[in-house]
C-alpha cells in the first residue's frame, strides 16, 4: 500500500490520503474534482458486505471505486480520465459552473455559452438550463423529467464536462457521451 500511496502522491494536482478504518477504501484520491477510492486487499481476499455497501454509496455519489494491487492497476484506472484531467487544468469545473451561474442570471458577457448549450443532447440541455437558469433543485428536476436524482447529477457532470471541452478546444463537433456505468 505504501508504494501505491507514494505513486499517487507524486501525481501533479492530485490529493491522496489513507483510509481511516477497515471498511473505507484504503486509499482516497482526488484528481480534477473526481473522487477515487482504492481498496488494496491482501492476497485473494474479497470485499466484505460492509465494504461493498460503502463502495456502492461512493459510486452512487459519482465516485470511482476499484480494487488495486499494483501501480499498473492505478495507471489503467486513471488513464480513463487523462483527457478530462487536462481539460480541467485548462478550465476547472468550478469556473465553468460559475460562468453558468452568471449566464443563468442573464449576463450578456456570456452569450457564447448559449451556442454551446444548444449543442448538448436534449436531456442534458434541459437539466443544465433548469439548474442554472431557473435555479431548480436536482431532486425537483428528477421528478419533472422522470429520472432518478443520480441520473440528473450525471447529466450535469457530463454536460459541464462537454461544455468545458468545447470551450477549451473550440471543437466544432460534439463528443458527448451519455452518462452511465464505466467498466
Amino acid at each position: 500500500m505504501d508504494e501505491l500511496m507514494t505513486y499517487l502522491q507524486e501525481i501533479d494536482g492530485g490529493l491522496a490520503f489513507a483510509g481511516t478504518n477497515e471498511f473505507d477504501p484504503n486509499i482516497h484520491f482526488v484528481l480534477a474534482g473526481q473522487y477515487y477510492g482504492f481498496y488494496t486487499p491482501r492476497g485473494n481476499r474479497r470485499l466484505n458486505r460492509r465494504q461493498q455497501a460503502i463502495k456502492a454509496k461512493l459510486v452512487d455519489a459519482g465516485g470511482i471505486v476499484a480494487t488495486v494491487r499494483c501501480t499498473g492497476d492505478l495507471d489503467r484506472i486513471l488513464a480513463r480520465d487523462e483527457r478530462r484531467y487536462r481539460l480541467h487544468q485548462a478550465m476547472p469545473a468550478r469556473e465553468m459552473r460559475r460562468m453558468l451561474d452568471e449566464w443563468g442570471k442573464g449576463s450578456y458577457r456570456l452569450n457564447w455559452l448559449d451556442a454551446l448549450i444548444k449543442r448538448l443532447p436534449s436531456d442534458a440541455r434541459r437539466v443544465i438550463m433548469a439548474r442554472y437558469m431557473d435555479n431548480v433543485p436536482c431532486d425537483e428536476i428528477a421528478r419533472e423529467m422522470y429520472y432518478c436524482e443520480r441520473q440528473v447529477y450525471r447529466f450535469l457532470t457530463t454536460g459541464v464536462d462537454q461544455l468545458i471541452e468545447w470551450a477549451v478546444d473550440g471543437t466544432p463537433e460534439p463528443h458527448y457521451v451519455e452518462p452511465g456505468w464505466v467498466d
